[in-house]
């Protein structure tokens, strides 16, 4: 029997992860304070003089944001900050530094119900150049916040989430941390029209 999960609050977040297309499994991103994701709507409409008859909203992309302690590696890879040409342990934010595209993924914890949902934004890049703020007078070490873009995979997803105590397969919820992809939560008797 299926199991419906019919509330969820979500309370926490934990198991942070990016997967960089030059790796082969993801890596923990940090202690995470904030992630946030909004999509980006296109309206069409179909208008007779200028009354509105018919009105649809469709999604085109979503824009996130994370606030952590992002991981020295991770830092570098997102923003594109490399040691070429440089002496060990220096590396340069150039005019040519593009960052790599990611996978992020997430578990967003529900105290009050005992329950998990894990994320999935499978394609995203960096979608601002490298900013930091240093306070000294400040009681606290301030996070990093780095904007991203999360564009659609080959079965025009931006986004994945799953219940976890919904979900009957405990192997693909490891997976999902740790190498996330269409192909791991496709549906291989019933495939999605248009995916590849």
């Amino acid at each position: 029997m299926t199991t419906v999960i019919e509330t969820f609050y979500p309370v926490d977040i934990a198991n942070v992860s990016v997967k960089f297309s030059s790796s082969e499994l993801a890596e923990s991103f940090g202690c995470t304070g904030v992630l946030t994701g909004e999509t980006e709507m296109r309206t069409v409409s179909a208008k007779c003089g200028a009354l509105t008859l018919e009105e649809k909203s469709l999604p085109i992309k979503m824009t996130g944001t994370i606030t952590s302690f992002v991981k020295m590696g991770i830092y570098r890879k997102l923003f594109g900050i490399k040691n070429e040409g440089l002496k060990p342990g220096v590396y340069a934010y150039r005019l040519d530094s593009k960052g790599e595209e990611f996978t992020l993924t997430a578990d967003i914890l529900d105290d009050f119900n005992e329950v998990t949902k894990i994320i999935a934004f499978p394609k995203a890049n960096t979608s601002t150049g490298l900013t930091f703020t240093i306070d000294k007078s400040n009681d606290e070490v301030a996070m990093m916040e780095i904007s991203f873009t999360a564009l659609p995979d080959k079965a025009k997803a931006f986004y994945y989430e799953g219940l976890i105590e919904e979900m009957d397969d405990p192997e693909t919820v490891e997976k999902w941390r740790k190498d996330f992809s269409y192909d791991l939560v496709a549906d291989i008797e019933a495939p999605l029209e248009g995916s590849e």
